[in-house]
């Protein structure tokens, strides 16, 4: 049920098995604060909801970074040499993106988008309250990726 859900909530493939643990882990460690107000069922559904939504931010992120790797190898293999970024130039335009974030911003966007944490689990390590983080990575993913999109036209 969980699994089916994950997928027709757009949760790719590749993601699914991942998302549909964190889902059964989320219930195991929440299920003794589970108040009843709606059926299990309802609560395992909005839980799937949130994995998926973690699930997809995750993917536009990496997504940002693949892009940026595959343009500049299509410049390499073009022979457009004066536009080409070689790897490590591509490395280091995501390094300077980490570098342009505050320590805060970049402390939950590495745990979260780069170590696969959980706002929860993220927000214990960063000893701040789960919205703190939510906010926090807003931020620090508009800045990742306004940063890169620059550094790719330098």
């Amino acid at each position: 049920m969980v699994k089916g859900f994950l997928r027709r909530l757009g949760v790719e493939a590749a993601d699914r098995e991942d998302a549909c643990q964190e889902v059964f882990v989320r219930v195991v460690r929440y299920l003794p604060t589970f108040r009843g107000e709606a059926t299990l069922k309802t609560w395992i559904f909005r839980l799937c909801a949130t994995e998926a939504r973690k699930a997809r931010s995750r993917l536009r992120v990496a997504d940002t970074v693949r892009q940026l790797v595959r343009r500049e190898h299509a410049a390499n293999v073009c022979g457009g040499a004066g536009t080409a970024m070689s790897p490590e130039r591509a490395r280091r335009n995501v390094d300077a993106a980490l570098a342009s974030l505050k320590q805060d911003e970049r402390l939950v966007f590495i745990l979260f988008e780069m170590e696969g944490l959980s706002g929860d689990q993220v927000a214990a390590r960063a000893g701040c309250a789960v919205s703190r983080v939510w906010q926090r990575l807003h931020h620090a993913r508009r800045k990742f990726r306004t940063v890169v999109e620059s550094e790719q036209h330098n």
